[in-house]
């Protein structure tokens, strides 16, 4: 990596981007053939460990980086690739670029040359210019409720859906941490994109959802799961699926809080919508707002947090005042929603996350009062409060490694009814 630190520079300043090289593998000498001459089948094939990349990995911040994200990561065969890294720098090349660039026409409607992707050879880079080719691609995207952050892999895929925001930006790094056979799929809200009005209760979200995982997934067994109020949507989704007469393998909930009897008014005070917002999308905290902010007006509030979020690289240069609107409707309407919910009784197996840094202690039992709802639930207590256990990547990471390992578990050994006692686990045990 040393050696490709300082060749690279050097080669970039008398090449194009395209004509330098992917990546520098060291040898001692040069496999030649019996007759002296370079033997190119010998030559060892660059593993992407090492690859050198300037640039650490940073998330897709909207829809549209998340689809460019599975292209790239589609076209050049790695997963987990980031906004900032060069498309040439990890391993593309001219004929690649133009194969690239029909997939992103014939996907979003869009027509722009091959030559933009030598301009732009970042999806930080690429994205704005596709935004402002038209307004089809965002269009496309935003009537898409079912985004894919990983459509490889031998695994049965695992459904996330979305939090209060409606957003599912919040997953990325769940699932970079998940390895590249696990697929892995996000639902966002309708209407946070402004296309439609937002869903008004969870039992209309389950009932638009269910059909949209089975486009991609006929038949189960199913593996679901979801941050906040994405659980309890989630929970609704097996249920209706086991209704269908389909198999649901595991109910994966990050954090989520039985609603039925909590009022969280009473305990800790009005909730303020922008304040989650911020937590969110700005990773502000929700206990410490910024000074002030109570004296602003509504669209004031939302332009301080769009300013942090910009200034902090969480969302593109060009997100405007009007995105940030669409996303505070579907938030206070999900709040709404996740407060009228009276869960019903569910059979099968759950997983439950349990954030160790409780913002308010909306629960004290360990179970966050899921337990008289479904006898065969298991909680994990996860690093982080209820934001940081997902948007921190390090919480993020271990999340990830523990949801991965009772995936695999529960695909090899599939849900017989069997009643189990409730088991807490702690994840630093």
């Amino acid at each position: 990596q040393a050696q490709a630190a300082v060749l690279r520079p050097r080669l970039q300043k008398s090449l194009p981007d395209y004509m330098v090289p992917s990546a520098f593998v060291v040898l001692d000498r040069l496999p030649l053939s019996p007759n002296g001459k370079l033997d190119r089948k010998a030559l060892p094939a660059p593993e992407f460990g090492t690859f050198s990349l300037d640039q650490p990995y940073e998330a897709p911040r909207d829809a549209l980086e998340v689809e460019l994200c599975r292209l790239w990561e589609e076209a050049l065969g790695i997963p987990c690739i980031g906004i900032r890294q060069n498309f040439f720098e990890l391993g593309g090349y001219s004929l690649m670029a133009v194969a690239l660039v029909n997939k992103i026409r014939r996907r979003l409607s869009v027509n722009i040359p091959v030559a933009v992707m030598f301009e732009a050879p970042t999806i930080a880079e690429l994205a704005p210019i596709l935004r402002r080719s038209g307004t089809q691609s965002s269009d496309n995207l935003a009537h898409n409720l079912v985004l894919p952050y990983r459509t490889k892999g031998t695994r049965a895929p695992f459904f996330c859906i979305h939090a209060a925001s409606g957003t599912v930006l919040g997953y990325a790094s769940l699932a970079r941490g998940l390895s590249a056979d696990q697929p892995f799929y996000a639902v966002q809200a309708r209407g946070v994109e402004g296309e439609a009005d937002p869903l008004t209760s969870v039992a209309e979200m389950a009932d638009t959802y269910v059909p949209e995982i089975r486009r991609i997934q006929p038949h189960g067994p199913y593996f679901l799961g979801g941050w906040s109020i994405g659980g309890l949507i989630s929970l609704e989704m097996s249920r209706r699926l086991q209704a269908q007469g389909e198999t649901v393998g595991l109910v994966t909930l990050f954090d989520s809080i039985v609603p039925l009897g909590f009022d969280w008014e009473s305990r800790n005070g009005a909730r303020d919508a922008t304040l989650i917002l911020a937590a969110l999308l700005a990773r502000l905290d929700e206990s410490d707002p910024p000074p002030n902010l109570h004296k602003l007006s509504s669209d004031e509030q939302l332009k301080v947090v769009i300013d942090v979020a910009r200034r902090a690289g969480r969302v593109p240069p060009d997100f405007t005042l009007e995105q940030v609107r669409h996303q505070m409707r579907v938030l206070q309407v999900n709040l709404e929603a996740d407060l009228e919910f009276i869960p019903g009784p569910y059979s099968g197996r759950v997983l439950l996350f349990r954030a160790e840094d409780a913002i308010g202690r909306p629960s004290p039992e360990i179970d966050a009062g899921w337990s008289p709802y479904m006898p065969e639930l298991e909680t994990v207590v996860v690093p982080g409060d209820h934001y940081s256990m997902l948007l921190e990547p390090a919480n993020a990471a271990t999340v990830a490694r523990l949801l991965e390992a009772r995936l695999i578990s529960e695909a090899q050994n599939p849900f017989q009814g069997s009643a189990r006692a409730l088991a807490a686990v702690h994840a630093h045990e």
